[in-house]
């Protein structure tokens, strides 16, 4: 598959992914819906005013770290992009989406809006995924690329 086509399929997916997010989390804000499956998962609207696994921080300081967090995502984005790495750009993008999507909830809302409910975890959204999934991606590439051993 050309570059070309890598970077239009990559874009369009990221595209998509942001949209589908958007709109869940607008229905589970607006609606209030909920549903349970058992005792372990279950769906419905949770405000979240802290960061990651609820962890409490000044507003302030939460837009801080967004703005150094986009301004570091942009400058990995484009670094992959330039040197022809899709998958590096398109895990950036991914990372970048989440975080994005998830500053627009706390910017118009005051708060994230997670919905998946799993029981003795947390609860979380599909920009938590995004977020999540890039991350571990650039995981695995950092340790599955080789690396010259020290000279002893």
């Amino acid at each position: 598959m050309s570059l070309q086509i890598q970077r239009t399929v990559g874009s369009l997916l990221l595209a998509v992914f942001f949209i589908v997010d958007r709109l869940i989390k607008h229905f589970f804000y607006l609606s209030g819906w909920s549903w349970q499956s058992g005792s372990f998962f279950s769906l419905q609207k949770t405000l979240n005013y802290g960061i990651s696994f609820g962890w409490l921080l000044p507003f302030e300081l939460i837009m801080v770290i967004y703005i150094i967090a986009f301004i570091g995502l942009i400058g990995l984005a484009v670094f992959y992009w330039q040197k022809k790495i899709m998958a590096g750009s398109f895990l950036a993008g991914l990372i970048l989406i989440g975080a994005v999507s998830n500053f627009l909830d706390r910017f118009n809302v005051g708060a994230v809006i997670d919905y998946f409910d799993l029981k003795y975890f947390s609860v979380f959204n599909l920009s938590d995924v995004f977020i999540s999934v890039g991350v571990l991606g650039f995981l695995l590439i950092y340790f599955r690329e080789p690396r010259p051993l020290a000279e002893k």
